[in-house]
């Protein structure tokens, strides 16, 4: 009924140890990108990865993206709705773009967006609250999340996935931030 402070303790302690779990292993998107082949000059990269978050009570839960079969029709329709409504010169993620090699989405900026963002694989089934981007930019990157869920809300491709009964891609999880000296070439 009260919140006692063990049970406070206990919470917080999970807290941290799952914030922690999630910074432990964070991949390097660049590195990965350039291992693809894909030839391009962004200054920062994360990896972007489409998902589909449950809606709980009073969260989020990211469910497995490997069970979205998303299909390379549906992939480079949303990326070229993505890439087309975030190209505008006054948007604050300067240089925006995304790129896909096989079932690996990236995300190139020519700006650093000031996060610091938590691995996909600490946070699938799980309420992804404790795992959300921090730093100085990430009031600025749930703004631009938001607006991204918005795009895709009634997004043709989703619109047919739901009257397939597949679930919508309704938000990318991003991460894996990483700078490259020259931009990956």
């Amino acid at each position: 009924m009260f919140d006692t402070p063990p049970s406070r303790f206990n919470r917080f302690k999970k807290y941290f140890e799952n914030w922690r779990q999630s910074l432990a292993a964070a991949p390097n998107a660049a590195k990965a990108l350039q291992e693809t082949g894909i030839v391009a000059t962004h200054q920062y990269w994360l990896f972007a990865t489409p998902v589909h978050l449950i809606l709980g009570r009073d969260h989020f839960v990211l469910a497995d993206p490997a069970t979205l079969s998303l299909s390379d029709g549906e992939a480079e329709a949303l990326i070229a709705s993505l890439n087309t409504h975030f190209s505008h010169a006054d948007f604050y993620l300067k240089g925006f773009n995304l790129y896909r090699s096989a079932n690996v989405w990236f995300l190139g900026l020519d700006t650093d967006p000031q996060i610091a963002t938590s691995n996909i694989n600490a946070v699938i089934n799980k309420d992804i609250s404790p795992y959300m981007p921090a730093g100085s930019g990430a009031l600025a990157w749930a703004n631009w999340q938001n607006e991204v869920q918005m795009l895709l809300f009634d997004h043709p491709v989703n619109v047919a996935r739901e009257s397939r009964g597949e679930l919508p891609i309704n938000s990318l999880w991003c991460y894996g931030l990483a700078a490259s000296e020259k931009g990956v070439t």
